[in-house]
């Protein structure tokens, strides 16, 4: 079912469960949360327009409706900046934006080992740098 098409309640909910819904004039499917935050849901997609290979992307979704001009202002500018720094070696790439009813969708790659900011607080380390007080730091 396209995101466009959402009853009612989940068009009011803050992070609201979109698994099952297609975005991208349907081209890509959303099969399951990958994490929810104070400002957005991350969610795994599929490309379902490629035949054979399935590409899998991590999807950003940000609400778009109820906010006034100046969150929207840093909505805009937190996704500009991800789309400058995306060209980085050692930044998620941002493949795209697509914004559909009360929503902007960011689609970015898939990184199957989670996010940064778990590895550093919970596994307290990043590849082979070590960072014993993540938790007290991250916190400040």
């Amino acid at each position: 079912m396209p995101v466009d098409r959402l009853p009612a309640p989940l068009k009011r909910t803050m992070n609201p469960d979109l698994v099952g819904y297609r975005i991208d004039r349907g081209r890509l499917q959303i099969v399951r949360v990958l994490g929810v935050g104070a400002y957005a849901t991350v969610y795994e997609g599929v490309d379902v327009s490629a035949r054979g290979y399935q590409r899998r992307f991590a999807i950003k979704c940000l609400r778009k409706a109820s906010l006034d001009s100046r969150q929207r202002s840093f909505q805009r500018r937190e996704i500009a900046l991800h789309q400058l720094a995306s060209a980085h070696r050692h930044v998620v790439t941002m493949h795209r934006m697509v914004e559909e009813g009360d929503f902007v969708f960011v689609i970015l790659d898939l990184c199957d080992h989670g996010d940064l900011f778990t590895m550093i607080t919970d596994r307290q380390r990043v590849g082979h740098l070590e960072f014993p007080n993540a938790e007290r730091r991250t916190n400040l």
